[in-house]
């Protein structure tokens, strides 16, 4: 869904924002060590990582207890 609350008189959001790094107002922008930290949990997730082990149909273990199944 898409909504459109500009003024006629407004400037755009990617102008405004343009606007704010010109004169130094990093309200709107996110510091460089957070960015790091943000990468710290992130990149490994996007990491490549090895192929999953196919197992035998079927040969799945049910991990609960065998009391608890009754």
């Amino acid at each position: 869904m898409t909504m459109i609350h500009a003024q006629a008189d407004e400037d755009s959001p990617c102008k405004r924002r343009s606007g704010d790094a010109m004169v130094g107002d990093g309200a709107l922008f996110t510091r460089e060590d957070a960015v790091d930290a943000a990468w710290t949990v992130v990149g490994p997730v996007l990491a490549p990582h090895p192929r999953a082990v196919p197992y035998r149909r079927g040969g799945w273990h049910n991990p609960m207890p065998e009391r608890a199944r009754a």
